[in-house]
């Protein structure tokens, strides 16, 4: 260990590492020899206190995605494309301008595996136009990009999305593959369209939307997550990406998505009350019910929302079934009781299905008060009831008392905290 510590420095030797990890008859090593490499890259690429050789980076650049996408094994794909994403995070696009031609290069990949190393380098690339500040050096960046990646791009989720709905593999690993593959395209949409709506995507929205709402409607049984505490489906994590998507283009009033808006808003309500409240199902909830706050907090879109009759079923169907505590959250409860109580007061559980149905709860009440108030109250009036009957309904209580600090709030800040009841 101590002579290869001294020797990462030297010329060739991060090259010699991929050669070993990339040789066959050194397959039992391969896995470790990747794991060192992307460790390797971490610590010593950096301009001011790397010590990689300027010489060697260049030959790791013009070796690496190939190497990559001919890999079979999947666990020294995953560090080779950690270790991409890395160099990217400093070179790219003015010191690796080939990176992304030849990612595209490979959008036509036969193997699945493949494909979705790439979509993974891809997403993972892409991650700097979100959730930053914009600057001109980052719409230079992203204009780049553009122009290299989105009719390929485009091109690519509509043939993958086609061939789910048409001819989706008997296979479940395949079908999963296919399905991985539209969630790493979905995100690599959202990054692409979160600075601003590009022209191009501009142009082609109505075949992006209808891509999206299909995508939407899709479901694949054998996908299923497979109990109440299994991971996330990938057929979820796909719903979400789009999800995510519409709601930038919602929050920023983009123009050209208003004509799509209404028919987003119904399949999303849809979803949202027939989601089951288990675990992997989580992620897939809040970005719903995210979605749907974004919409209620505009005044523009007070003909979706303002009847007595929408509220109702916002209320009842949405806001009760996620705002009520879940088997899970008592035993949260249980093991841990302050830990659980300061979570809940303090709010630290931003992005729990709770916190997100009483965040629409209060945009709901914000914008329709003289209608929202009177409906949450009959339904705190009614569990309130039913806990006075029967003390064993303590939910139902706790419920009730969430829902009646919610609509009290009428103004709020995250550094004041609440300003007006």
């Amino acid at each position: 260990e101590a002579y290869l510590k001294s020797a990462e420095g030297g010329a060739g030797y991060s090259h010699l590492v991929l050669q070993l990890l990339s040789s066959p008859q050194y397959s039992s090593v391969h896995q470790i020899a990747a794991i060192h490499f992307k460790n390797l890259i971490r610590a010593g690429y950096g301009e001011e206190d790397g010590f990689i050789p300027e010489g060697d980076k260049a030959v790791l650049k013009d070796n690496l995605v190939t190497i990559l996408t001919s890999c079979s094994e999947d666990a020294v794909r995953k560090q080779l494309g950690e270790s991409i994403s890395s160099i990217a995070a400093q070179d790219y696009p003015v010191k690796w301008s080939g990176l992304l031609p030849s990612l595209v290069t490979h959008f036509s990949s036969p193997d699945p595996a493949t494909l979705n190393n790439v979509l993974y380098v891809l997403a993972s690339l892409l991650k700097r136009y979100t959730y930053t500040t914009r600057t001109d050096a980052l719409l230079t960046s992203l204009q780049y990009t553009l122009g290299a990646l989105q009719t390929p791009f485009l091109s690519l989720l509509s043939s993958q999305t086609q061939k789910l709905l048409t001819a989706p593999p008997a296979d479940p690993a395949a079908l999963e593959a296919l399905v991985t593959s539209l969630e790493l395209l979905c995100s690599v949409y959202f990054s692409l369209n979160w600075l601003e709506l590009p022209e191009y995507f501009e142009d082609e929205i109505a075949r992006s939307m209808s891509l999206f709402q299909s995508l939407l409607a899709h479901s694949s049984p054998s996908l299923a997550p497979a109990g109440d505490d299994a991971d996330e489906g990938p057929v979820e994590k796909m719903k979400a990406r789009i999800i995510e998507t519409l709601e930038v283009y919602a929050s920023k009033d983009e123009e050209p998505f208003q004509p799509y808006l209404q028919a987003f808003t119904t399949s999303i309500w849809e979803q949202l009350t027939t989601l089951p409240t288990k675990k992997p199902y989580d992620n897939l909830t809040t970005t719903c019910l995210s979605f749907l706050t974004s919409i209620v907090s505009k005044p523009a879109h007070a003909a979706m929302f303002g009847s007595a009759e929408v509220v109702t079923q916002i209320v009842s169907h949405i806001i009760l079934k996620n705002v009520r505590l879940r088997e899970e959250d008592v035993e949260a409860y249980e093991d841990d009781p302050a830990d659980y109580i300061v979570s809940d007061f303090e709010g630290s559980d931003t992005g729990s299905r709770r916190k997100c149905a009483i965040e629409l709860l209060k945009a709901l009440n914000r914008s329709f008060s003289a209608v929202a108030t009177p409906i949450v109250m009959e339904r705190v009036t009614g569990m309130l009831a039913e806990y006075a009957k029967d003390k064993g309904q303590w939910i139902g209580k706790d419920a009730a008392l969430s829902m009646v600090t919610s609509i009290s709030v009428i103004r709020e800040s995250n550094l004041g905290g609440v300003t007006e009841v």
